[in-house]
């Protein structure tokens, strides 16, 4: 019976101390450290979703409308989540923004680029 309790906690515990909350990327062979801010979001809304009217419906400080669907947000990190932008079904991604060293703002994305070096394939 303890080993059927402890299992699950176990798995609980190293997911909480493993959890990744540091990213970096690397630019020309150097690593650059990035940070999450909870207090910003960036929000990728559906084309047919009125921006204007959308925003005034949540508890934003601030938006910052980037590209025709793409939003920049401050957000009170005590009283709002990611989980309050993913229950919209206006919201088709939302995401943490990053922040590098010198504070300068990382916008997450879906796409990973590779660029593959000539004469090295197995």
């Amino acid at each position: 019976m303890k080993k059927i309790i402890f299992f699950p906690l176990f798995l609980l515990f190293t997911t909480v101390l493993f959890a990744q909350t540091d990213f970096y990327y690397s630019k020309n062979g150097q690593k650059e450290y990035l940070k999450t801010r909870k207090d910003m979001v960036l929000i990728k809304c559906f084309p047919e979703t009125n921006m204007e009217t959308w925003v005034n419906r949540y508890d934003i400080i601030s938006a910052y409308l980037i590209a025709e669907h793409l939003i920049i947000a401050s957000i009170d990190s005590l009283t709002t989540n990611l989980n309050t932008f993913k229950r919209n079904t206006a919201v088709e991604d939302v995401a943490y923004v990053l922040t590098n060293i010198e504070g300068g703002i990382q916008m997450p994305s879906q796409t990973i680029f590779l660029r593959m070096k000539n004469g090295r394939s197995q």
